[in-house]
């Protein structure tokens, strides 16, 4: 009679269904050992041998992000948590430490990449996003050939009277993608040049065709990271962080000579038309992803991946786009004028404490919403007409309303100050 595969104890299964209910979010020790009835220092060994690793990123004490999803069925769960810990073994999962580190610093490099290119006030993003691209993809090679070849593949022959050196990112494709023609080896060298350009030719009016670059860079990354790691490198539920970008504005030379000078601003150009005329010729999503988005406004939908319709024509399950209103209309009070508004209307003295209590109870400054938005520049919280009715029907219409705000509010205050 064969034998039954192992099952997860019961601890192990709780732990199991605790992180898929909470893929994408954070976790902390306590909720952890409460769930799974473990000993604190039982939880403190498995911690240490790395046993939850692919499924969990410390981001400060007993804190984690919750990297398992949907995919990670409960044999693939087992196979990972139940590796025997030996000292034979490099690692609870029979990876070398050097490996683990190195996917642990990969996946943290490709993370602050895709948060540098999203933020689009920063002017060197793009070389920025090319520099620990490049890094997360050595590392991950470099993981993959260690588990293959063992530590020392990862380094060059050592020079007498020299330390030791670790392969260049170049040496390391040749190693895991031997293949010049491989497109996915192509977007990494194409992204390396620009690296490799950045301090003179990487400049923020030609991002276009880098934006196409990059895109298919990370999903590429994200496949192979998974395939090697069986884990992703980013929590589902933040995997849209780096946004698609369209066609752009085409590459002006003229424009470039007139910002960076008759001798370096054809270079730059040349160099963005190059890349946009190779990305037009591959045309692979390996490569570079390009977006761009047909929209009429007809009743035929052919040829458009976007149809717009007047209200009375549009299907039950269409998109409603509304006319945008200017901020400073919906939300044209300021703190100290919602607070006299209420008064006025409430036929009686409202206290700035009073409202204070009121906006913690009902959470509006927690987002910007129809009764509340934050003002930037600088930062002024705003209200709308709908935050002043409100208010006053709470405290009218419910005569404990009002002291029950107060209550929590001086209760939460005295939590903050222990």
């Amino acid at each position: 009679m064969a034998k039954a595969p192992p099952r997860l104890t019961s601890k192990q299964r709780n732990l199991y269904r605790l992180l898929q209910s909470r893929s994408g979010s954070s976790i902390d020790d306590a909720t952890i050992l409460s769930t799974t009835g473990w000993k604190p220092s039982s939880w403190k060994v498995y911690r240490t041998n790395g046993l939850y690793d692919p499924y969990l990123r410390a981001t400060s004490i007993g804190k984690y992000d919750v990297l398992i999803d949907g995919s990670v069925t409960e044999d693939a769960f087992h196979r990972q948590v139940t590796q025997s810990i030996s000292k034979k073994a490099p690692q609870a999962d029979g990876r070398a430490p050097l490996t683990r580190a190195l996917l642990a610093r990969s996946a943290d490099n490709m993370v602050l990449a895709l948060e540098i290119f999203n933020r689009p006030s920063l002017s060197n993003r793009l070389d920025g996003f090319a520099i620990l691209f490049c890094t997360a993809w050595e590392q991950l090679l470099k993981a993959e050939i260690i588990e293959a070849d063992g530590e020392a593949a990862i380094f060059r022959p050592q020079k007498p009277g020299r330390r030791r050196e670790s392969k260049s990112l170049d040496e390391c494709l040749g190693v895991r993608l031997p293949e010049a023609s491989d497109l996915v080896r192509k977007n990494i060298e194409r992204i390396a040049e620009i690296r490799h350009q950045a301090t003179h030719l990487v400049v923020p009016e030609i991002q276009a065709p880098f934006a196409h670059l990059f895109q298919a860079g990370v999903v590429n990354f994200a496949k192979r990271y998974r395939e090697f790691a069986t884990a992703p490198f980013l929590p589902r539920a933040n995997i849209g962080m780096l946004a698609l970008s369209g066609q752009g504005d085409r590459i002006d030379a003229e424009h470039l000579c007139n910002l960076y000078g008759d001798r370096l601003g054809p270079d730059i150009a040349k160099f963005a038309t190059t890349l946009e005329d190779e990305i037009t010729s591959v045309d692979d999503e390996r490569f570079a992803v390009r977006v761009e988005i047909r929209m009429r406004f007809a009743s035929s939908k052919e040829g458009s991946d976007v149809s717009l319709a007047q209200a009375a024509e549009a299907p039950i399950h269409a998109v409603v786009l509304e006319k945008p209103v200017d901020p400073e209309k919906t939300h044209p009070w300021r703190t100290t004028q919602v607070q006299e508004r209420v008064a006025e209307k409430l036929g009686k003295p409202f206290s700035s404490y009073d409202l204070q209590c009121v906006l913690w109870k009902e959470g509006w400054k927690k987002n910007d919403n129809k009764f509340h938005r934050l003002q930037q520049n600088p930062n002024t919280p705003k209200f709308s007409d709908a935050a002043v009715d409100e208010i006053v029907s709470k405290v009218t219409s419910d005569a404990e309303y009002l002291g029950r705000a107060r209550s929590s509010y001086a209760h939460d205050q005295r939590k903050r100050r222990r």
